[in-house]
C-alpha cells in the first residue's frame, strides 16, 4: 500500500526521464517495457489491495481526501512503533460536550472557554485547539500538505480558523479500539503529540467539483508540535455534527540542554555511506547527488538542514521506492493478460473480470501480488511504524538513534546487494 505524503523538493531525488507515469523528482532506471495497456488501471493508493478481483479501494478520513484511520497491525523487531506511541483514553460517545456557547458568548471552538456547568471548570489560561484527524500517517515538520475537504464538520473548521484568525489546527495520529456502545467505548484513541498545520493557501472550488468539495487547502506542518490534554467534545466524532477540539500543552524536547553532536554526527556520516552505496549500486530510487553535506544536517529545530528535513526525505525515498515496485507489480499483470488475448488470437478487451480468465493466467497473477504482498507491505510497515513514534517522540536524542537503525539497515542492505552482484561478475 502506497503512503502519501505532502509534497517535496525535486532536487531531493536523482531525477532521469524515463516514460510519463512515473513520480519525478526521483532516478528510475527501467527494468521492463512500459506498455499502454488498454485494461483500465487501478492505482493501488490509500487502500487494501482486494486480491484476486484487481481492485483497490481508496478511502478516506475525516472529511479530507488522506489517509484511512488505524494504524498498521504489525510491528518489525528492532523499532519503535505503534504500541510505543503515547495515546489518549479512547473517545468517550457519551461524554458531555464543553465546547457549548457560554454565558460570555464565546465557544470554546473559536478560543474561549466551556459552557457545561457539570464538567469541572477549566483553568484561566486554557488552550484549545481544533483536531483534525488524518489516519496512520506520520506529518513531519517543515513538510507542505494538500488537503480537499468536503465534509461539512471542517468546513466549518476552516470557516472558524480564517474568521478568529487562527490557521492552525492539530493533527492527531489515530488507532482504531474495540467500540463497545454500551460501556462508552470511543472506537478510536489520538496520540498525545500532534504536529500543527498552517494554513497558506485556501481555494474555493465548490463551483468546479458541483460542491462535492468545499475548498482545495494547501498547509505548512510548523515545527512547532503540541501535547493533547483531552477532548473537550469527544461525542461529536460519532455524530460528525462538529470537528473535535482539545485542550493543549506545548511540546518541548526533553533533551533541549543535551549536547547531541556526536550521535548528530554518526548518523550524518551513515547517511552520506548510504547515499554513496545507493549510487554505485545504481539504485532505482535513490538520493540525488546533492543531497549530502550543508543541503543535510542532523541537527535540531525545523529548518532546511535540520533532522526533520532529513526525516522527510527518508520517508518519500521509501515511498517512491515501494510506488516505483507497485508500478513494476502492474505492469507484469497487464503484459501477461495482453499476452494471453493476443496469443489466443483474440481482440483486447476494454475490460475484463477476473472470474473470466482462465485458471493457468489467474494463478500466474495471484503469484505476482503475492509477491508484492511479501515485500512491500512490510517495508510500509517499518517506514509508517517508526516515522509515527519519531514525529511523536520528545527526545532528539531519542530520534536521532532510531533513524540511525533506519539508516543502517539499509548500509546492510546495499552491502549484501553489492556483494551479490560482484560474486556474479566473478
Amino acid at each position: 500500500t502506497a503512503i502519501s505524503l505532502g509534497m517535496m523538493s525535486a532536487s531531493m531525488f536523482q531525477t532521469t526521464p524515463v516514460s510519463k507515469g512515473y513520480s519525478c523528482g526521483i532516478h528510475v532506471q527501467p527494468t521492463y517495457r512500459k506498455m499502454s495497456s488498454p485494461f483500465k488501471k487501478k492505482t493501488f493508493q490509500r487502500g487494501a489491495c482486494k486480491g484476486p478481483n484487481l481492485r483497490c479501494v481508496s478511502s478516506s478520513a475525516g472529511g479530507a481526501a488522506g489517509q484511512q484511520p488505524g494504524g498498521p497491525e504489525s510491528e518489525l523487531a528492532g523499532l519503535p512503533g505503534w504500541a510505543d506511541v503515547e495515546w489518549l483514553a479512547p473517545l468517550d460517545r457519551f461524554a458531555p460536550d464543553e465546547t457549548e456557547t457560554n454565558a460570555a458568548g464565546d465557544s470554546a471552538a473559536d478560543g474561549g472557554g466551556v459552557v457545561d456547568l457539570d464538567a469541572p471548570p477549566p483553568t484561566a489560561n486554557m488552550n484549545t485547539i481544533p483536531l483534525f484527524p488524518l489516519g496512520s500517517q506520520p506529518y513531519l515538520p517543515n513538510s507542505e500538505q494538500v488537503l480537499n475537504i468536503f465534509e461539512p464538520r471542517y468546513r466549518a473548521l476552516y470557516d472558524n480558523i480564517l474568521m478568529n484568525g487562527s490557521r492552525r489546527f492539530a493533527v492527531p495520529l489515530v488507532r482504531p479500539v474495540d467500540d463497545d456502545i454500551l460501556s462508552g467505548g470511543g472506537g478510536l484513541q489520538l496520540a498525545v503529540t500532534c504536529p500543527v498545520f498552517y494554513l497558506e493557501t485556501l481555494k474555493e472550488v465548490s463551483e468546479q467539483t458541483n460542491d462535492s468539495v468545499k475548498y482545495v487547502c494547501v498547509h505548512k506542518v510548523l515545527d512547532r508540535r503540541v501535547k493533547l490534554k483531552r477532548v473537550l467534545n469527544p461525542s461529536r466524532w460519532f455524530d460528525r455534527s462538529s470537528y473535535l477540539v482539545a485542550e493543549y500543552e506545548e511540546c518541548e524536547d526533553t533533551d533541549d540542554d543535551v549536547d547531541t553532536s556526536e550521535e548528530e554526527a554518526r548518523v550524518m556520516a551513515l547517511w552520506n555511506e548510504v547515499h554513496s552505496l545507493q549510487s554505485k549500486s545504481e539504485e532505482e530510487v535513490r538520493l540525488a547527488e546533492g543531497v549530502v553535506g550543508s543541503d543535510v544536517s542532523m541537527s535540531r529545530g525545523g529548518d532546511m538542514g535540520s533532522l526533520w528535513r532529513s526525516l522527510s526525505i527518508w520517508y518519500e525515498l521509501v515511498t517512491q521506492r515501494c510506488s516505483r515496485k507497485q508500478s513494476a507489480m502492474e505492469a507484469r499483470i497487464q503484459e501477461i493478460l495482453r499476452n494471453h488475448f493476443i496469443g489466443g488470437g483474440e481482440g483486447v478487451p476494454s475490460s475484463v473480470a477476473f472470474a473470466d480468465l482462465p485458471e493457468s493466467v489467474k494463478t500466474e497473477i495471484m503469484r505476482i501480488q503475492e509477491e508484492f504482498k511479501d515485500e512491500v507491505p512490510d517495508e510500509i510497515t517499518n517506514l509508517v511504524t517508526s516515522f509515527s513514534w519519531m514525529a511523536t517522540h520528545d527526545s532528539h536524542a531519542g530520534r536521532l538513534g532510531v533513524f540511525e537503525t533506519v539508516l543502517e539497515s539499509e548500509r546492510k542492505r546495499l552491502a549484501a546487494r553489492a556483494s551479490l552482484k560482484a560474486l556474479f561478475e566473478k
